[in-house]
């Protein structure tokens, strides 16, 4: 430091340092952001994301609009673990916040049900959307 001023030369040469320097970064990470070409803290902090979900657009269970995406906050009332096939586990949480109830569906999260347990308060973010349940019958018997 020179008159209390940060030297800049340390500082671009620290850019160029391994992203192992960074705290929290293990040589296990750092292979992993490797495979995304991430190699110096420089990549790092030049990388950014190829999409950007908005999670600041909240709704409620009732203005929800299908088909769009946004973020729903309420109280899990249930939470469920299915499991439709061997090799395939659901997750169904009921989320109820002061306008209705949402089933939320996860696939493949089993450990969901060690985090989330009913009263907490949780937001979920994803695409709004209805599924029916129907059974329909083409010719029907008396």
């Amino acid at each position: 430091m020179n008159n209390g001023q940060p030297d800049r030369l340390a500082a671009t040469l620290a850019l160029d340092e391994s992203v192992e320097r960074v705290r929290l970064v293990s040589p296990g990470r750092a292979k992993a952001l490797a495979g995304l070409g991430i190699r110096t803290v420089r990549d790092l902090v030049t990388h950014f994301p190829r999409r950007y979900v908005d999670l600041s657009a909240k709704e409620t269970v009732a203005s929800a609009v299908i088909g769009s995406s946004c973020t729903i906050e309420g109280s899990v009332h249930e939470i469920k673990l299915k499991r439709p096939k061997p090799r395939l586990s659901l997750v169904e949480i009921s989320l109820v916040d002061s306008t209705g109830l949402l089933m939320v569906t996860c696939f493949r999260q089993p450990w969901l049900m060690d985090q989330v347990k009913p009263g907490m308060r949780i937001a979920v973010a994803g695409e709004a959307g209805v599924q029916l349940r129907l059974q329909a019958h083409d010719q029907p018997v008396p």
